[in-house]
């Protein structure tokens, strides 16, 4: 049995666990195919792999309509 403890002590944005949890495997077509289902409207992703120094990770930003969505408000 594997168990992940997910501990965000100093707090966590969405996007960030997003991309913490689809850096465990999950794939990202299977990911966006599924939240379609969900019918939110034009809601998109965008993956971006990011190396700050010297860690890799995994950046997404959430789209609305092709647009940043801190650009919608």
């Amino acid at each position: 049995m594997r168990v992940l403890y997910f501990d965000a002590f100093a707090g966590i944005s969405g996007n960030m666990t997003l991309a913490a949890l689809l850096g465990l495997g999950i794939d990202r077509d299977w990911f966006q195919e599924e939240l379609k289902k969900l019918n939110l409207g034009n809601v998109e992703f965008a993956f971006t792999e990011v190396s700050k120094h010297g860690i890799a990770g995994l950046h997404i930003e959430v789209l609305l309509d092709g647009q940043p969505v801190e650009e919608q408000e």
